[in-house]
């Protein structure tokens, strides 16, 4: 299936800007099941020098530009185009026990286990905690799969 998807975000300043900088993340990512076939970004004003991309630290692209000209109007539109394909569900009763995730992950090498791995680890907003782990254990008993729901 084919979807065409259009983003517009308009600033009205109640005075003129003399400087802007802007940072965005409007290009859809390919993922499985989704493949990203067209995007184009447009900025009004127009910027007089490209604009900068990179891909951040979660695979998203950002787009980065200055608007080095007095303005009071700015619009920024991303118009893309998606080939979407259903995917299989997955099959609850093949989930491994929580515990088994818990044990592996450190050692799995797959994409997807080293996107989970950085979870395992303390952060400076949250760390492993007594009390945090009694309050987990009332949704992950014994032997629990992992994708069975609530």
């Amino acid at each position: 299936m084919l979807y065409r998807v259009r983003h517009q975000t308009i600033y009205d300043y109640v005075e003129p800007v003399s400087v802007s900088h802007h940072v965005v993340r409007l290009t859809p990512r390919d993922l499985r099941g989704q493949k990203r076939r067209s995007m184009e970004l447009s900025v009004w004003p127009l910027p007089p020098f490209h604009a900068s991309t990179h891909i951040d630290y979660f695979g998203n692209t950002v787009t980065s530009f200055t608007l080095p000209e007095s303005h009071s109007r700015m619009s920024v539109e991303a118009s893309s185009e998606l080939e979407v394909q259903a995917l299989a569900h997955p099959v609850f009763s093949e989930s491994p026990s929580w515990e088994t995730v818990r044990d592996t992950v450190s050692s799995d090498r797959s994409q997807e286990g080293l996107e989970a791995y950085q979870f395992v680890f303390d952060s400076i907003r949250v760390s492993a905690k007594p009390d945090l782990a009694a309050y987990a254990s009332e949704s992950f008993p014994p032997e629990r799969p992992c994708w069975k729901g609530s």
